[in-house]
């Protein structure tokens, strides 16, 4: 159990990060050339993992279609959805929306698949949540209808695609090793990707810099191969409920990273906000922490 926890809290800041490295390099690169590249980048660390671990990649090939389905859902739709968003809001806000993906994985757990009781504390979670996810994104910004509105739809719904793949994944990957997993994943999502950014964008173009090489470095092994690979091995050791509380965790990193490093503005409203997500997170899945 200490294990998955530290896991977990890897995951968290190394996923926190991601999102600075995106807004670091969205300065320079389009949207979906810069997926592109952080999927190549993740993918090709990756494969080099499964090489030192002496990984049989072959073994597992007979289920391409899954690893097709999950690089769409956990891969070319949130990072496209992530990249858009972050054109528009901080990089702490969208680490901020991570919160959501614990309430997301729940909501589906109960109403659709119908593996979670829903009880008169998730009731009161996803309605705190609900405000708290009101605060951090401004009410006058919602009634206003401000870009920054959807921005945070964009990437609510990358999340909401998050939560659908983390549960989908142990069911239909239960028998395959998660470095294998990923790696395949990875891999068909930088197809995906690489195809829709040479549709509609021009890759070969790029004016890149150092510091946006550093950033895409950083995002591709880091945030992606090391932090997904993470991911993937807690999702078969604990299963979508506990990987998804990285939603407790990668908020409070991503809005420390956004502040510390490109001295993004959080005000008071938005800070007590953040809380209320999280306490309605716990709130959800507070059965849990009693089992």
């Amino acid at each position: 159990m200490i294990l998955n926890f530290i896991i977990l809290i890897v995951i968290s800041v190394f996923w926190a990060l991601g999102f600075l490295f995106v807004k670091v390099g969205e300065r320079s690169i389009t949207p979906i050339t810069e997926m592109t590249a952080r999927a190549f980048i993740a993918g090709l660390a990756l494969l080099v993992i499964c090489l030192l671990l002496k990984k049989d990649l072959s073994k597992s090939l007979s289920k391409f279609r899954a690893f097709i389905v999950f690089s769409i859902l956990g891969i070319t739709i949130p990072w496209l959805g992530i990249a858009y968003s972050e054109e528009i809001i901080s990089s702490g806000l969208a680490a901020a929306m991570l919160s959501t993906l614990p309430i997301f994985t729940f909501i589906i757990a109960a109403f659709i698949i119908k593996t979670e009781r829903f009880t008169i504390y998730s009731f009161a979670g996803l309605l705190i949540a609900l405000i708290g996810l009101v605060l951090v994104i401004g009410i006058e910004k919602i009634f206003g209808h401000s870009s920054t509105l959807m921005g945070v739809l964009i990437i609510l719904g990358a999340f909401f695609s998050y939560a659908v793949n983390g549960i989908i994944v142990p069911i239909y990957a239960k028998d395959v090793d998660p470095f294998i997993t990923i790696t395949y994943t990875i891999c068909f999502g930088a197809i995906i990707i690489a195809v829709l950014a040479f549709t509609f964008e021009k890759p070969t173009m790029a004016d890149l810099n150092v510091e946006d090489v550093w950033s895409l470095i950083g995002l591709g092994v880091i945030s992606t191969a090391v932090a997904f690979s993470g991911y993937y091995v807690l999702l078969k050791r604990a299963g979508p409920f506990f990987t998804s509380l990285v939603g407790y965790l990668a908020p409070v990193f991503g809005v420390i990273a956004g502040v510390i490093f490109l001295h993004e503005h959080i005000d008071l409203l938005q800070i007590v906000g953040i809380f209320l997500v999280l306490l309605g997170v716990f709130l959800v899945n507070k059965p849990k922490f009693y089992n």
